[in-house]
Protein backbone atom coordinates (compact mmCIF):
# COMPACT_ATOMS: atom_id res chain seq x y z
CA UNK A 1 0.00 0.00 0.00
CA UNK A 2 1.36 3.40 -0.97
CA UNK A 3 1.50 5.88 1.93
CA UNK A 4 -0.64 8.99 1.76
CA UNK A 5 0.29 12.50 2.83
CA UNK A 6 -1.64 14.33 5.52
CA UNK A 7 -2.40 17.97 4.83
CA UNK A 8 -0.32 20.29 6.96
CA UNK A 9 -1.40 23.29 8.98
CA UNK A 10 -2.83 23.84 12.43
CA UNK A 11 -5.97 21.83 13.14
CA UNK A 12 -8.77 23.31 15.24
CA UNK A 13 -10.32 20.79 17.60
CA UNK A 14 -13.93 21.02 18.59
CA UNK A 15 -14.24 19.49 22.00
CA UNK A 16 -11.65 17.44 23.85
CA UNK A 17 -10.07 20.32 25.77
CA UNK A 18 -13.48 21.57 26.83
CA UNK A 19 -14.44 21.05 30.45
CA UNK A 20 -17.82 19.44 30.98
CA UNK A 21 -19.83 21.30 33.59
CA UNK A 22 -22.73 19.01 34.46
CA UNK A 23 -24.36 15.78 33.43
CA UNK A 24 -27.41 13.71 34.27
CA UNK A 25 -28.14 10.05 33.75
CA UNK A 26 -30.33 9.13 30.79
CA UNK A 27 -33.40 6.89 30.65
CA UNK A 28 -33.17 3.13 30.50
CA UNK A 29 -33.79 2.77 26.77
CA UNK A 30 -30.83 2.70 24.38
CA UNK A 31 -31.82 4.29 21.06
CA UNK A 32 -28.99 4.73 18.59
CA UNK A 33 -28.74 7.57 16.10
CA UNK A 34 -26.68 6.97 12.99
CA UNK A 35 -25.63 8.72 9.82
CA UNK A 36 -24.73 7.31 6.46
CA UNK A 37 -25.03 8.30 2.84
CA UNK A 38 -26.96 11.43 2.04
CA UNK A 39 -26.69 12.84 5.55
CA UNK A 40 -29.96 11.26 6.70
CA UNK A 41 -30.13 10.40 10.39
CA UNK A 42 -31.70 7.08 11.29
CA UNK A 43 -32.82 5.73 14.64
CA UNK A 44 -32.47 2.10 15.64
CA UNK A 45 -32.52 0.00 18.78
CA UNK A 46 -29.99 -2.78 19.23
CA UNK A 47 -29.88 -5.43 21.92
CA UNK A 48 -26.83 -7.12 23.44
CA UNK A 49 -25.27 -10.09 21.73
CA UNK A 50 -26.09 -13.54 23.06
CA UNK A 51 -22.67 -14.89 22.12
CA UNK A 52 -20.45 -13.05 24.57
CA UNK A 53 -17.70 -15.19 26.03
CA UNK A 54 -17.65 -16.09 29.72
CA UNK A 55 -15.85 -13.50 31.85
CA UNK A 56 -15.67 -12.03 35.35
CA UNK A 57 -18.76 -9.90 36.04
CA UNK A 58 -16.98 -6.55 36.10
CA UNK A 59 -15.74 -6.58 32.49
CA UNK A 60 -17.23 -8.53 29.60
CA UNK A 61 -14.65 -9.15 26.85
CA UNK A 62 -16.16 -9.51 23.42
CA UNK A 63 -13.07 -9.83 21.27
CA UNK A 64 -9.32 -10.25 21.59
CA UNK A 65 -6.61 -8.29 19.78
CA UNK A 66 -6.01 -9.33 16.18
CA UNK A 67 -3.45 -10.74 15.59
CA UNK A 68 -4.06 -12.49 18.90
CA UNK A 69 -1.35 -11.90 21.49
CA UNK A 70 -0.70 -13.07 25.00
CA UNK A 71 -0.66 -9.62 26.53
CA UNK A 72 0.35 -11.04 29.87
CA UNK A 73 3.92 -11.39 28.62
CA UNK A 74 6.38 -8.59 29.26
CA UNK A 75 6.53 -5.98 32.02
CA UNK A 76 3.57 -3.88 33.14
CA UNK A 77 3.93 -0.35 31.66
CA UNK A 78 5.36 2.13 34.17
CA UNK A 79 3.16 5.09 35.17
CA UNK A 80 3.80 8.07 32.89
CA UNK A 81 1.45 11.05 32.46
CA UNK A 82 3.66 13.07 30.12
CA UNK A 83 2.20 11.92 26.80
CA UNK A 84 5.50 10.74 25.40
CA UNK A 85 5.83 9.48 21.84
CA UNK A 86 4.88 5.88 21.24
CA UNK A 87 4.63 3.74 18.13
CA UNK A 88 4.97 0.02 18.45
CA UNK A 89 3.38 -3.15 17.14
CA UNK A 90 -0.36 -3.28 16.72
CA UNK A 91 -0.93 0.22 18.11
CA UNK A 92 1.05 1.69 15.23
CA UNK A 93 -1.48 0.41 12.71
CA UNK A 94 -4.79 0.31 14.63
CA UNK A 95 -4.78 3.73 16.35
CA UNK A 96 -4.97 6.78 14.13
CA UNK A 97 -6.06 10.34 13.60
CA UNK A 98 -9.70 11.03 12.72
CA UNK A 99 -9.76 14.20 10.62
CA UNK A 100 -12.67 16.27 9.38
CA UNK A 101 -13.20 19.85 8.23
CA UNK A 102 -11.78 21.88 11.11
CA UNK A 103 -11.58 18.99 13.56
CA UNK A 104 -9.14 16.36 14.77
CA UNK A 105 -9.69 13.38 17.06
CA UNK A 106 -8.36 9.86 17.63
CA UNK A 107 -10.00 6.55 16.71
CA UNK A 108 -9.13 2.86 17.07
CA UNK A 109 -9.91 -0.20 14.98
CA UNK A 110 -11.44 -2.86 17.24
CA UNK A 111 -11.99 -6.52 16.48
CA UNK A 112 -15.42 -7.29 15.00
CA UNK A 113 -17.25 -9.80 12.84
CA UNK A 114 -17.32 -7.36 9.91
CA UNK A 115 -13.72 -6.21 10.32
CA UNK A 116 -14.80 -2.62 9.70
CA UNK A 117 -15.50 -1.15 13.16
CA UNK A 118 -13.63 1.65 14.95
CA UNK A 119 -14.39 3.44 18.24
CA UNK A 120 -14.06 7.15 19.06
CA UNK A 121 -15.88 9.84 21.09
CA UNK A 122 -19.39 10.97 20.16
CA UNK A 123 -18.36 14.63 20.21
CA UNK A 124 -15.90 13.82 17.42
CA UNK A 125 -18.75 13.00 15.05
CA UNK A 126 -21.79 14.94 16.31
CA UNK A 127 -22.28 18.35 17.94
CA UNK A 128 -25.28 17.89 20.25
CA UNK A 129 -28.37 20.07 20.27
CA UNK A 130 -27.55 21.10 23.83
CA UNK A 131 -23.90 21.78 24.47
CA UNK A 132 -24.04 24.27 27.33
CA UNK A 133 -22.36 21.56 29.39
CA UNK A 134 -19.12 22.28 27.58
CA UNK A 135 -17.10 25.33 28.54
CA UNK A 136 -16.63 26.81 25.07
CA UNK A 137 -15.91 23.43 23.55
CA UNK A 138 -17.87 23.86 20.32
CA UNK A 139 -17.21 27.59 19.87
CA UNK A 140 -20.50 28.48 18.23
CA UNK A 141 -20.64 25.60 15.78
CA UNK A 142 -24.25 24.57 14.99
CA UNK A 143 -25.52 21.17 16.10
CA UNK A 144 -25.32 18.28 13.68
CA UNK A 145 -23.10 15.61 12.19
CA UNK A 146 -19.45 16.30 11.46
CA UNK A 147 -19.15 14.95 7.92
CA UNK A 148 -16.37 14.08 5.49
CA UNK A 149 -14.37 12.31 8.19
CA UNK A 150 -11.35 10.20 7.30
CA UNK A 151 -9.20 7.91 9.41
CA UNK A 152 -5.39 7.94 9.10
CA UNK A 153 -4.06 4.96 11.09
CA UNK A 154 -0.50 5.20 12.33
CA UNK A 155 0.06 8.78 11.24
CA UNK A 156 3.73 9.73 11.67
CA UNK A 157 4.64 13.27 10.78
CA UNK A 158 3.06 14.12 7.43
CA UNK A 159 3.00 10.47 6.39
CA UNK A 160 -0.01 8.17 6.58
CA UNK A 161 1.73 4.79 6.14
CA UNK A 162 -1.53 2.82 5.99
CA UNK A 163 -3.44 5.24 3.80
CA UNK A 164 -6.69 7.15 4.16
CA UNK A 165 -9.76 5.20 5.28
CA UNK A 166 -13.11 6.87 4.63
CA UNK A 167 -15.81 6.71 7.30
CA UNK A 168 -18.77 4.93 5.79
CA UNK A 169 -21.24 5.27 8.67
CA UNK A 170 -21.37 6.58 12.25
CA UNK A 171 -23.42 5.59 15.30
CA UNK A 172 -24.07 7.54 18.51
CA UNK A 173 -26.55 7.23 21.35
CA UNK A 174 -29.66 9.33 20.73
CA UNK A 175 -29.22 10.81 24.20
CA UNK A 176 -25.89 12.34 23.20
CA UNK A 177 -27.57 13.84 20.15
CA UNK A 178 -30.33 15.40 22.25
CA UNK A 179 -28.53 16.48 25.42
CA UNK A 180 -24.75 16.25 25.09
CA UNK A 181 -24.67 14.18 28.27
CA UNK A 182 -21.02 13.03 28.59
CA UNK A 183 -22.23 9.71 29.96
CA UNK A 184 -22.94 8.86 26.29
CA UNK A 185 -19.83 10.39 24.71
CA UNK A 186 -18.95 7.27 22.71
CA UNK A 187 -19.33 6.62 18.99
CA UNK A 188 -18.66 3.73 16.66
CA UNK A 189 -17.61 4.07 13.03
CA UNK A 190 -17.76 1.76 10.07
CA UNK A 191 -14.76 2.17 7.80
CA UNK A 192 -15.10 1.69 4.07
CA UNK A 193 -12.88 -0.99 2.56
CA UNK A 194 -9.62 0.10 0.98
CA UNK A 195 -8.20 -1.72 -2.03
CA UNK A 196 -10.83 -4.42 -1.53
CA UNK A 197 -9.79 -5.24 2.05
CA UNK A 198 -11.38 -4.47 5.39
CA UNK A 199 -9.63 -2.35 7.99
CA UNK A 200 -9.09 -5.30 10.30
CA UNK A 201 -7.64 -7.43 7.50
CA UNK A 202 -5.14 -4.72 6.63
CA UNK A 203 -4.43 -3.08 9.98
CA UNK A 204 -5.27 -5.67 12.64
CA UNK A 205 -7.50 -4.68 15.56
CA UNK A 206 -7.40 -4.08 19.29
CA UNK A 207 -9.60 -6.13 21.60
CA UNK A 208 -12.71 -4.56 23.09
CA UNK A 209 -14.61 -5.13 26.35
CA UNK A 210 -17.79 -3.75 27.89
CA UNK A 211 -18.20 -3.10 31.61
CA UNK A 212 -21.21 -4.40 33.52
CA UNK A 213 -20.29 -2.61 36.77
CA UNK A 214 -18.10 0.32 37.80
CA UNK A 215 -14.47 -0.41 37.11
CA UNK A 216 -11.05 0.82 38.10
CA UNK A 217 -7.71 -0.52 36.97
CA UNK A 218 -4.21 -0.20 38.37
CA UNK A 219 -2.69 -0.17 34.89
CA UNK A 220 -4.35 1.49 31.91
CA UNK A 221 -2.68 2.78 28.75
CA UNK A 222 -4.22 5.78 26.99
CA UNK A 223 -3.25 6.60 23.40
CA UNK A 224 -4.01 9.65 21.30
CA UNK A 225 -2.99 12.33 18.81
CA UNK A 226 -2.97 15.59 20.83
CA UNK A 227 -2.66 18.66 18.61
CA UNK A 228 -2.38 21.62 20.98
CA UNK A 229 0.90 22.71 22.62
CA UNK A 230 3.19 21.24 23.69
CA UNK A 231 2.09 18.65 21.09
CA UNK A 232 1.57 19.11 17.36
CA UNK A 233 -0.83 16.33 16.34
CA UNK A 234 1.63 14.53 14.08
CA UNK A 235 2.64 11.61 16.33
CA UNK A 236 0.92 9.03 18.49
CA UNK A 237 1.31 9.67 22.23
CA UNK A 238 0.89 7.53 25.32
CA UNK A 239 0.01 7.91 28.99
CA UNK A 240 0.05 5.02 31.46
CA UNK A 241 -1.23 4.85 35.01
CA UNK A 242 -4.09 4.02 37.32
CA UNK A 243 -7.58 4.74 36.03
CA UNK A 244 -9.98 5.31 38.90
CA UNK A 245 -13.74 5.45 39.00
CA UNK A 246 -14.86 9.04 39.67
CA UNK A 247 -18.47 8.99 40.92
CA UNK A 248 -18.33 12.69 41.81
CA UNK A 249 -17.11 13.83 38.38
CA UNK A 250 -19.12 15.46 35.60
CA UNK A 251 -20.08 12.09 34.18
CA UNK A 252 -21.33 9.70 36.84
CA UNK A 253 -19.21 6.78 35.64
CA UNK A 254 -16.16 8.45 34.10
CA UNK A 255 -12.68 7.05 34.64
CA UNK A 256 -10.02 9.57 35.61
CA UNK A 257 -6.30 9.32 34.92
CA UNK A 258 -3.25 11.58 35.23
CA UNK A 259 -2.40 12.55 31.65
CA UNK A 260 -1.29 15.81 30.08
CA UNK A 261 -2.45 15.14 26.53
CA UNK A 262 -4.30 18.06 24.98
CA UNK A 263 -7.05 18.55 22.41
CA UNK A 264 -7.00 15.96 19.63
CA UNK A 265 -6.71 12.97 21.94
CA UNK A 266 -10.52 12.81 22.11
CA UNK A 267 -11.82 9.36 21.27
CA UNK A 268 -8.47 7.73 21.98
CA UNK A 269 -8.47 4.24 23.48
CA UNK A 270 -8.01 3.31 27.15
CA UNK A 271 -6.51 -0.17 27.10
CA UNK A 272 -6.06 -2.79 29.79
CA UNK A 273 -3.76 -5.84 29.61
CA UNK A 274 -1.58 -3.74 27.34
CA UNK A 275 1.68 -5.21 26.04
CA UNK A 276 3.91 -2.21 25.16
CA UNK A 277 6.34 -4.15 22.99
CA UNK A 278 3.49 -5.55 20.88
CA UNK A 279 1.15 -2.57 21.13
CA UNK A 280 -1.83 -4.79 21.88
CA UNK A 281 -4.51 -4.66 24.54
CA UNK A 282 -8.24 -4.42 25.19
CA UNK A 283 -10.17 -1.15 24.85
CA UNK A 284 -12.44 -0.42 27.85
CA UNK A 285 -13.04 3.34 27.46
CA UNK A 286 -12.61 6.31 25.11
CA UNK A 287 -11.15 9.72 25.99
CA UNK A 288 -13.86 12.32 26.54
CA UNK A 289 -12.74 15.45 28.40
CA UNK A 290 -10.01 17.10 30.44
CA UNK A 291 -9.93 18.58 33.92
CA UNK A 292 -9.64 22.30 34.59
CA UNK A 293 -6.00 21.99 35.65
CA UNK A 294 -5.00 20.21 32.43
CA UNK A 295 -3.38 17.40 34.40
CA UNK A 296 -6.20 14.87 34.51
CA UNK A 297 -8.06 13.31 31.60
CA UNK A 298 -11.39 11.51 31.77
CA UNK A 299 -12.62 8.59 29.69
CA UNK A 300 -16.11 7.17 29.30
CA UNK A 301 -16.20 3.41 29.97
CA UNK A 302 -17.73 1.20 27.32
CA UNK A 303 -20.91 -0.03 28.99
CA UNK A 304 -24.33 -1.28 27.93
CA UNK A 305 -25.13 1.68 25.69
CA UNK A 306 -21.76 1.42 23.94
CA UNK A 307 -22.19 -2.29 23.45
CA UNK A 308 -25.52 -1.74 21.71
CA UNK A 309 -23.86 0.75 19.36
CA UNK A 310 -20.98 -1.64 18.68
CA UNK A 311 -23.34 -4.50 17.81
CA UNK A 312 -25.36 -2.23 15.52
CA UNK A 313 -22.25 -0.90 13.78
CA UNK A 314 -20.89 -4.39 13.29
CA UNK A 315 -24.04 -6.05 11.98
CA UNK A 316 -26.08 -3.34 10.22
CA UNK A 317 -26.00 -3.75 6.47
CA UNK A 318 -26.27 -0.70 4.21
CA UNK A 319 -25.01 0.12 0.76
CA UNK A 320 -21.26 -0.70 0.94
CA UNK A 321 -20.52 1.89 -1.71
CA UNK A 322 -22.17 4.69 0.28
CA UNK A 323 -20.02 7.14 2.20
CA UNK A 324 -20.97 9.89 4.63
Amino acid sequence: MRPDRVAGGRIWVAAIAAVLLAATAGPAANPAASMGAGGAAQVATAGPSSTVRNAPPEVVPVTSPVPAANSGDGPTPRPDSSGRRYSSGLAASTVGQLLGPGSSCTATVVASDSGRVAVTAAHCVYIPRRHDRFAGGFRGRPPGWITDLAFYPGRAGKEAPYGKWNVDHMWIDQRWQDSGDPHFDVAFLRLADLDGRTAEHTLGAQGIAFATTRISSSSVTMLGYPVEPPFDGTTLRRCTGSAVDTPGSTSSDALGMECRMTAGSSGGPWLIAFAPERGSGTVIAATSYQGLDGRRTYGIPLGTSARHLYETADHTTTDPAAHV
